[in-house]
């Protein structure tokens, strides 16, 4: 794979186990980068597409990573992180209801650590550890902290909920080690693109334009995220995205 910066700096990304080599136009070497959650089977399943300086990385079973040039001669690679309001929450993840329609959350209190969310059939795995669940009408971002059962989890309230009642009204993040991640990936139009992930094949999710790490559907507005199943009456996978 090929990442070209401006006219006259063109660089070269080698993957291989666990590993990526960076090398200038001329082959000479520029960096590495070790220790990446790549192997050499599943590198060939990965989708990547650049936009000036910033370089996206995806598979359906790892974070999403954003791979920046930071120099001519210096490269940073980090999990891709979501923007978030500048009070911290909301985080502008896309959100999605995994389990049934019916199945309802309880929680034990509205604030604070320590506080369970009991399910009315069993939906939690201990992958769900680390997840974002939002709570109400008005959504509220719970981090959940630990797994007790299929029933129940920890979590961490970060912004007070409206009540304990049971409610069918709520979500989860989109990509997370329970869920999946994005399978593939491009820039297009001002906005990035994530489509399929490995629990939600054929959906297909863009930022909000000129802002590539937002993707928060606000009221529905042209500029806002775009969130969509492309289902058909057929199995659709999306696998690969191309600007054109």
């Amino acid at each position: 794979e090929r990442m070209q910066f401006n006219e006259t700096q063109l660089y070269i990304f080698a993957f291989s186990n666990t590993r990526l080599d960076i090398f200038d136009e001329d082959g000479a070497a520029v960096t590495n980068l070790t220790g990446q959650p790549w192997s050499a089977t599943t590198m060939w399943e990965m989708r990547l597409d650049t936009n000036g300086d910033t370089t996206i990385i995806t598979h359906k079973d790892f974070a999403m990573k954003k791979l920046l040039r930071t120099g001519a001669s210096t490269f940073t690679i980090a999990d891709f992180a979501f923007e978030a309001h500048s009070s911290g929450y909301p985080r502008y993840h896309p959100f999605y209801k995994f389990a049934d329609p019916a199945i309802t959350i309880t929680p034990s209190a509205t604030s604070g650590s320590g506080v369970t969310l009991t399910a009315s059939a069993d939906h939690w795995t201990s992958a769900h550890v680390g997840s974002i669940v939002r709570v109400g009408t008005t959504p509220k971002e719970c981090d959940v902290t630990a797994y007790t059962s299929a029933t129940v989890v920890e979590v961490t309230v970060r912004e007070t909920l409206a009540n304990t009642d049971a409610t069918v009204d709520w979500d989860e993040n989109v990509f997370s080690a329970a869920n999946g991640y994005a399978r593939s990936v491009v820039f297009h139009q001002q906005r990035l693109w994530f489509g399929g992930s490995r629990d939600l094949s054929s959906n297909i999710w863009s930022s909000k334009k000129g802002a590539y790490f937002n993707f928060d559907v606000g009221t529905a507005l042209a500029d806002q995220s775009i969130q969509v199943d492309i289902g058909t009456s057929l199995v659709n996978e999306i696998r690969h995205l191309h600007s054109g």
